[in-house]
């Protein structure tokens, strides 16, 4: 019986098992460092596929949220938002409300007060959001039990990543435009003709910051539609969900999941069709930064310039949103080539936590989380030659003088 515990191959009674002629034979080739001709972080087909990226099988539990609960934290979400916006208004109808006003009057009372151009709009808005931020501040590091800083992955993002996100806010900004114009536009003629289609024209939130625009302070505006979803919406969106339906079911369906949970709680159909690229980008960043903060940046900057933009054109600017801005194939194609490169180099040079071997850490899933404390890694950002930035700026560069001669072309 003994005999059963020993290793195949050392069982005296067992003939020693010869290795099939199909298994490699490592080399010590097999383990060189690649040289800067070789990569930008790494070979560029070969570990497109890397299985770092990969759902990896791992006989442990995989993290959640699942889809059910995904979607329980959506409505949590509207719920905060509904029950928020009630209480605020409440709050400051109170100490408004007068004799006169009777009970059937109330209703359009309070919708009066966050109509454009009332004097508290902008602490309607503003202290809404606040609230939704509260939550999400408080609700998350109870999903997470004491592991928020290690399952966000709050460390800050290397900053050639933070020079390529910076450069990918207007490409992804124009590029995401476009697609609400062109839906837009269809939009509007299927409303034409289905006059319940138009209901959801009072939930759209571009509709919102053009019409506050005009009443609210720059800074007011960036706090309620830059500042608060950036940081709220992506410890829901990448944080929580993201993160538990990428470990569950792989980058590529996970990713695709997460991205139009997103964009479905923007509501209006038009606005779905355009922030579903946006979301798709904001979890890539997410997953090649290793940095919660990386999704963060590039939120804050795409909502602060679509808050600027609707701004100017709420004073009389153009307005690039509108259906009569002309189309330009030349920005088009420059903002998809620009989109394509700086998303390359995002990838190549990719966050990558190295055990003392040389292997990379992984848990077994895909994930954008800190290894354990107690394990020792080396972070490792690949090699990036200057031919590869130099593409990259010369690409950006391309991409802002068509936008240059787009807005001068428009404002005319």
């Amino acid at each position: 019986m003994s005999d059963m515990l020993l290793p195949p191959g050392e069982n005296p009674h067992e003939p020693a098992r010869s290795t099939p002629d199909f298994l490699p034979v490592p080399s010590p080739a097999d383990n060189a460092s690649p040289t800067p001709a070789e990569s930008c972080g790494r070979t560029a087909v070969v570990e497109f596929f890397d299985e770092s990226f990969r759902p990896q099988a791992h006989p442990g539990h995989k993290p959640g949220p699942g889809l059910p609960e995904s979607l329980i934290w959506i409505a949590g979400l509207f719920t905060v938002q509904i029950v928020g916006s009630l209480f605020v208004t409440l709050l400051v109808a109170l100490p408004l409300m007068t004799s006169t006003v009777t009970l059937p009057e109330l209703p359009s009372f309070l919708m009066s007060l966050g109509e454009p151009g009332s004097p508290y709009l902008a602490t309607l808005i503003c202290s809404t959001q606040l609230l939704l931020l509260l939550a999400a501040v408080v609700a998350v590091p109870l999903r997470f039990a004491g592991r928020t800083a290690q399952a966000l992955n709050t460390a800050l993002p290397h900053p050639l990543h933070v020079a390529a996100i910076a450069g990918l806010v207007l490409p992804l900004g124009w590029f995401s435009s476009e697609i609400y114009r062109v839906a837009l536009a269809g939009w509007q003629r299927l409303a034409d003709t289905r006059p319940w289609m138009q209901l959801f024209d009072h939930t759209s939130s571009v509709e919102l910051v053009q019409s506050a625009g005009g009443t609210m302070p720059l800074g007011h505006l960036l706090l309620a539609f830059a500042i608060v979803p950036a940081v709220a919406e992506e410890l829901l969106f990448r944080g929580v969900i993201g993160r538990g339906l990428v470990a569950r079911w792989g980058m590529v369906a996970g990713v695709a999941m997460a991205s139009l949970l997103f964009a479905v709680v923007h509501v209006h159909p038009v606005h779905v069709a355009a922030v579903i690229p946006i979301g798709i980008a904001l979890h890539l960043i997410y997953l090649a930064t290793r940095s919660f903060w990386a999704p963060v940046l590039l939120h804050f900057l795409n909502n602060a310039w679509a808050t600027v933009a609707s701004e100017m054109a709420s004073r009389g600017g153009a307005d690039p949103l509108s259906l009569e801005a002309p189309f330009s194939p030349a920005l088009l194609l420059s903002s998809l080539t620009t989109i394509i490169v700086l998303g390359a180099l995002l990838y190549r040079t990719r966050t990558r936590y190295l055990l003392a071997d040389g292997e990379e850490w992984s848990p077994g899933y895909v994930t954008a989380e800190q290894p354990p404390a107690d394990l020792t890694v080396t972070q490792d950002n690949g090699l990036c030659s200057r031919r590869v930035l130099l593409t990259a700026g010369s690409a950006w560069a391309a991409f802002a003088v068509a936008f240059a001669a787009e807005l001068v072309a428009f404002a005319r």
